[in-house]
């Protein structure tokens, strides 16, 4: 019967790669952005505004 490997651990024996801190910095702000650009300008400013913040963060945070 064949078994199912887990896998909770990378070939090496290092537990899995995580994402780094900085996407949840730019998920967090390009989320407050996008919140308060609904606020004022409706959906459509909320999606520019947020991919807009996300783009910039991710080529300013590197």
């Amino acid at each position: 019967m064949p078994t199912v490997r887990r896998d909770d651990k990378d070939s090496d024996g290092l537990p899995p790669k995580r994402l780094p801190q900085r996407w949840a910095i730019i998920v967090i702000i390009s989320t407050i952005a996008g919140a308060s650009a609904d606020a004022i300008g409706g959906p459509t400013a909320a999606l520019a505004a947020s991919i807009g913040i996300a783009a910039a963060l991710h080529s300013l945070i590197e």
